[in-house]
């Protein structure tokens, strides 16, 4: 069963679209399976439902499903179907979402009032994935049915995820733009016009224009840019035509020239859909990382389309990515500062089930620090500290050592307070802790940093 569902992950990600009427008539299968206590056939089963909807299905095309799943008699499953239902809702278009509530939402509601906890919370992180989407007032009329005690626990969790949003909102950054004696201008058209050129880390970020866009927009808009041979190679079940698509791609996007800051949010959302991040060729993802690091040399990067480049991240693991992954990222640094940066590329490999690639993930995050100096540590020395923590207290030799490291790099730029974070931890680790500090002494003078935020 565990290799039929990575066959099925296979499939999906190698046929597509040309998989789809297959993939349907599975998923109901994979939920099944999801009542097995092996966990490595329940990663397998996860793995192959998120391949096929990444690649082949839409959220109204397992509507169906999902309900079925919310009606397993194992707790287990209800909750695994809830979940896999949130993250399907978080990458799918507002439009297609706003399509699905009629269907879904009785279901969330339902769960919401199971009798097993993690069903509950399950359900209600769902609501509240769609109540970010589409609005509350379009799933009020459902929501009305429950107590007044969990209705209030809808709108925090969906007040939480909004504020967690708009912090990597350009909305948000306004404020902190320091205001120029040209700002007193009347005219806000030619302030905004004003400030964008002062700046590629775009601290500004506004309403993005194609995050709803779904992967058939996207690729239409693309092939404005691009022949549509590209296209057709990019979507090959055959590597070497995905390679040579790629790198075609890579020469159009270079021929942009000035143009290239207008197309480069919609570059890097198709790229992260086509090849993906599931492609399993390393030489087409080293070349979406040289488009990334032209794109993010050339054009203006919000902070929320660096978000959507960092979760390449995950590829800091395979051996044949970590430098071209490693360099784009110190690059992305330089382009919106390495403390942000550092947090978005842990966030997305915190959890990740293979401990190699939290081990180099905890790494990169040194080296980086070690690269941009003090500057990487201003206001977020708490944070690493924290990173660090979570490794020590790992099981994996791999993931300790490499947080060791990690923390006495921060003790060079931060010095004796590193170890007053730790006071709290076990005396065992404490040992380990001092032995890596005294290795990595407090420098109050560092040299120059290697690398620097542009400005």
């Amino acid at each position: 069963a565990t290799e039929a569902c990575q066959l099925s992950s296979a499939l999906a990600c190698g046929l597509r679209k040309d998989f789809q009427q297959y993939a349907r008539s599975m998923v109901a299968t994979i939920i099944e399976r999801l009542k097995e206590k092996q966990s490595g056939l329940n990663r397998a089963c996860k793995g192959a439902l998120n391949d096929i909807t990444d690649h082949c299905l839409g959220l109204s095309d397992i509507v169906d499903d999902i309900g079925t799943g919310c009606g397993h008699k194992v707790a287990k499953v209800r909750t695994d179907v809830l979940e896999f239902a949130d993250s399907v809702i978080a990458k799918t278009p507002k439009g297609a979402v706003a399509k699905a509530v009629r269907d879904l939402m009785p279901f969330l509601v339902k769960a919401a009032g199971d009798n097993t906890a993690d069903v509950r919370d399950a359900a209600f992180k769902a609501m509240a994935s769609i109540a970010r989407k589409v609005g509350m007032q379009s799933i009020e009329k459902y929501t009305d049915k429950l107590e007044p005690a969990k209705k209030d626990k809808l709108q925090r969790l969906v007040d939480s995820g909004a504020k967690k949003d708009s912090s990597r909102s350009e909305k948000k950054a306004p404020p902190a733009v320091p205001v120029k004696p040209k700002d007193e201008n009347p005219a806000p058209k030619k302030v905004k016009a004003a400030a964008a050129a002062k700046s590629k880390r775009a601290d500004i970020v506004e309403e993005s224009t194609t995050a709803s866009m779904t992967n058939e927009e996207l690729e239409a808009a693309v092939g404005k840019l691009a022949n549509a041979d590209i296209l057709t190679k990019l979507k090959s079940t055959m590597w070497k035509e995905r390679l040579e698509g790629m790198t075609d791609l890579n020469q159009c996007i270079d021929g942009l020239g000035d143009s290239l800051d207008q197309h480069a949010e919609v570059l890097v959302r198709f790229l992260c859909v086509t090849p993906g991040w599931r492609e399993s060729n390393f030489q087409v993802l080293r070349e979406v990382f040289t488009a990334f690091r032209v794109i993010s040399d050339n054009a203006r990067i919000s902070k929320q389309l660096a978000n959507e480049m960092a979760k390449s991240a995950e590829k800091l693991g395979d051996i044949k990515l970590r430098q071209a992954c490693g360099d784009f990222l110190m690059n992305l640094c330089e382009v919106v500062g390495p403390a942000f940066t550092i947090k978005r590329v842990w966030e997305h490999n915190e959890g990740h089930k293979n401990p190699k690639v939290i081990a180099e993930t905890m790494t990169w995050i040194a080296s980086a620090i070690d690269a941009f100096g003090p500057v990487s540590c201003a206001g977020s020395a708490k944070e690493f500290v924290s990173i660090a923590r979570k490794g020590l207290e790992m099981a994996n030799p791999q993931v300790r050592s490499a947080a060791g490291k990690l923390l006495g790099q921060i003790h060079v730029f931060v010095g004796p307070q590193v170890r007053a974070m730790c006071e709290d931890m076990k005396p065992s680790l404490l040992s380990v802790i001092d032995d890596e500090l005294k290795k990595c002494p407090h420098d109050p003078n560092p040299p120059p940093p290697a690398r620097k935020v542009r400005k």
